[in-house]
């Protein structure tokens, strides 16, 4: 018989939530890539309320330099590339949304499955993603876009 006491799990998790916060808040690369990625996330969350349209032509305010009414200048078209880069973000941020979540849902469930089924379809599974990650990304990339 153990002498362990019922709650013992709860403190050993307080623990190693403690350590994490701990050594996480020790990194300083951590909390600054936090931090970046916070402030991205307030510019495409709430940028869009301070800034104009990004497609409103001015083509007399073409190839401006950055000044007070355009702060990051203006492109070929006299559209205002701050205004252009805050709605951009929005989208930027979306689509790399989705696509974490299609790769965690069919990673997740190819997983499942493999560990399910055991046997020549769990095999089969495994050499296809071991496949999959051996194929250098770029290569993969390149492939991909040279086909479509």
């Amino acid at each position: 018989m153990t002498s362990e006491t019922p709650d013992a799990g709860v403190v050993s998790i307080g623990r190693r939530r403690s350590r994490w916060i701990g050594q996480f808040f020790g990194n300083r690369m951590a909390i600054v890539g936090v931090g970046l990625l916070a402030i991205l996330g307030l510019i495409a969350l709430l940028g869009p309320l301070f800034v104009e349209d990004p497609n409103q032509q001015n083509v007399q305010a073409r190839f401006l330099t950055p000044g007070r009414d355009h702060w990051m200048g203006t492109d070929e078209l006299g559209r205002d590339l701050l205004s252009r880069f805050v709605h951009g973000a929005r989208i930027s941020i979306a689509s790399a949304l989705v696509a974490v979540g299609v790769g965690l849902s069919l990673g997740t469930m190819i997983g499942l499955t493999s560990g399910y089924l055991e046997g020549r379809i769990g095999l089969g599974l495994m050499a296809f993603i071991d496949l999959l990650l051996a194929i250098p990304a770029i290569l993969l990339a390149i492939t991909m876009a040279a086909r479509l």
